[in-house]
């Protein structure tokens, strides 16, 4: 009932549906990480953002299209405007010259993993000099290893990988000693890897929020603030905070 009264709201504060405005389905593009956005078998393309998406799609009657792809094609296809919306992203000062971004909606943090023989020897960040550390190359999670890096005097070995499912796979493959990326990524990786060698690093790292992101070249300013007020009314809700039990993730709670 507290859904449908949002819903309600909604529709009284936005007036017409969305629909009319576009002239092609509204396209929504993703990353494939779980338990964000992400395509399972035959379920197809499900997940937390992927589920207030859909929420946003019903309640301004928008006729939507899902699609996956890796993080730098998603992004182009927004800033390009093949693709409405997108994600799950962490904030980019400089992104937000083409893209639209939405209330924060969930909290994460880029951690590191190592091997369990070497991860019981890390204690502070003065134990990672020296070691090499690979974290997906032109993405936030290696602006947020340059920045750890800088801790250590830049004493560790960095490099970059093309995904980060890559830098995780090199990790276990001995290529690296740390691979640094997205929390739920890792623990979505040991999920579908029991027997894996590595190991979470307890207190190193960065936290950072998760947001989805609309084209400015496409959604126009009036409608992505519909858009926001949507996702904030999610929040408000407890729809979000919902979404975030069920796919163990941390929601980030309406403003005051």
């Amino acid at each position: 009932m507290k859904y449908f009264r949002v819903f309600a709201l909604t529709l009284l504060c936005f007036g017409s549906p969305a629909k009319a405005r576009y002239n092609s389905p509204f396209t929504f593009v993703g990353q494939d990480v779980e338990p964000f956005y992400f395509k399972e078998g035959s379920v197809g393309i499900q997940g937390a953002v992927f589920d207030i998406m859909k929420e946003i799609c019903t309640q301004e009657k928008l006729t939507c299209k899902f699609k996956i792809a890796q993080m730098r094609p998603a992004l182009d296809m927004i800033k390009n405007g093949a693709a409405h919306g997108g994600g799950p992203f962490a904030i980019s000062r400089q992104r937000e010259t083409v893209l639209h971004y939405t209330d924060p909606i969930f909290k994460s943090a880029f951690v590191f993993l190592a091997a369990s023989e070497t991860a019981k020897k890390i204690k502070s960040y003065n134990d990672l000099a020296g070691m090499s550390a690979v974290a997906m190359s032109t993405s936030m999670t290696w602006i947020s290893l340059q920045r750890v890096n800088e801790i250590t005097g830049n004493k560790m070995k960095v490099s970059g990988e093309p995904t980060e499912l890559t830098a995780i796979r090199k990790t276990e493959n001995k290529n690296y000693a740390l691979a640094y990326v997205p929390r739920e990524l890792a623990r979505a990786y040991f999920q579908h890897n029991r027997d894996s060698n590595l190991r979470e690093i307890p207190a190193l790292g960065e936290p950072f929020d998760i947001y989805m992101v609309f084209s400015r070249k496409t959604v126009s300013e009036d409608d992505f603030k519909k858009i926001n007020q949507i996702v904030k009314a999610l929040k408000k809700s407890g729809f979000i905070k919902d979404l975030a039990d069920r796919y163990n993730l941390e929601a980030i709670p309406p403003a005051n």
